[in-house]
C-alpha cells in the first residue's frame, strides 16, 4: 500500500470515528428522558443518598436534605448530558431493583440497597485508572460516581452535615496547618 493512501485512510477513519462518537453521545444520553421527572424522583434520590450516608450517631443524608441539593444542582448547574445521564441512571436503578427484588428501590431493605449500589459501582469501573479517565473524558461520569459526588458535597455543605456530622469550629482562633486527629474525632469541615 502506498504511504499517502495509508495516511489518508487513517485520517478519514479518525474523522469518521469522531463523527460517529459525537452522534452516539448525543443520541444515547438524550433518548427518552424527561428533565421534569427530576422533582418527581426526589424520594428515590433521598433513598439513594441515605444509603450512601446513612444516619448513625451523626445525621444521615436524608436528615441533611441532600435530595433537595441534588435536584437543585441538576436543575440549575448541570449540563443537559449530565441531567440525562443521571435520570437514565435513576431509571436503571429502579428497573434493576424491581426486577431483582420485586420492589422499587425506596421499599428495599438496607442490605438490598447496598447490594444494588455495589452492583452499579462494579459496573461503572474498568479497574484501570487510565481507562476510567478516558471514559469520563469522552462519555462523562457514570451515574453512580455522579450520585456519590453530589451526595458527599451536599452533605458536607449542609448545616447538619457541617456542624453535627463533621468537626466544625465556628470561629477558629489560630491557624494550625497540620494537626493530628485524636481518637474518635470527626473530620474537620473546613479546609
Amino acid at each position: 500500500m502506498n504511504r499517502r493512501k495509508f495516511i489518508l485512510s487513517m485520517i478519514s477513519a479518525g474523522i469518521f470515528g469522531g463523527v460517529a462518537l459525537f452522534v452516539f453521545k448525543k443520541w444515547h444520553f438524550s433518548a427518552n428522558v424527561q428533565v421534569s421527572d427530576l422533582a418527581e424522583r426526589r424520594e428515590l434520590i433521598a433513598s439513594l443518598a441515605d444509603t450512601i450516608i446513612p444516619g448513625t450517631s451523626s445525621p444521615g443524608a436524608g436528615e441533611a436534605g441532600v435530595a433537595s441539593y441534588i435536584v437543585l444542582y441538576l436543575n440549575d448547574c448541570a449540563t443537559e448530558n449530565e441531567r440525562s445521564r443521571f435520570l437514565s441512571g435513576l431509571e436503571r436503578v429502579t428497573a434493576y431493583a424491581t426486577r431483582k427484588f420485586d420492589a422499587p428501590f425506596e421499599r428495599c431493605n438496607q442490605a438490598d440497597r447496598i447490594r444494588i449500589l455495589t452492583k452499579f459501582e462494579r459496573q461503572s469501573t474498568f479497574g484501570i485508572a487510565i481507562l476510567d479517565k478516558i471514559r469520563d473524558r469522552v462519555f462523562g461520569e457514570p451515574f453512580i460516581i455522579q450520585l456519590k459526588r453530589l451526595t458527599v458535597v451536599g452533605y458536607c455543605t449542609s448545616e447538619l452535615g457541617a456542624t453535627r456530622g463533621l468537626a466544625y469550629d465556628y470561629i477558629p482562633v489560630v491557624y494550625e496547618p497540620c494537626m493530628a486527629l485524636t481518637p474518635d474525632q470527626r473530620v474537620w469541615s473546613t479546609n
